[in-house]
């Protein structure tokens, strides 16, 4: 439990603020999650339901995202090892 919590508020300080410590069955996990993510529907049955547009720009906002995740996955890693 102390290495999970040693984790945990590595994750947070990194800016992971969605993580958190769980106990299945005797089993501790610790879960790192942010808050830099996309989740939209693109397409349905294989159709695209967005125009080449609205594409581009979800497209830019994942770059943006990535990058920051990027940065906290290293500032994490900094903390943690």
């Amino acid at each position: 439990m102390e290495s999970a919590e040693k984790i945990l508020e590595s994750a947070k300080s990194s800016g992971f603020k969605h993580s958190g410590i769980m106990n299945l069955k005797g089993r501790i996990i610790a879960e790192i999650r942010g808050t830099d993510f996309i989740s939209a529907p693109l397409a349905f049955s294989g159709k695209m339901a967005v125009n080449d547009l609205f594409l581009k720009k979800i497209i830019n906002e994942a770059n943006t995202k990535f990058k920051r995740n990027e940065l906290k996955i290293k500032k994490f890693k900094q903390l943690c090892f």
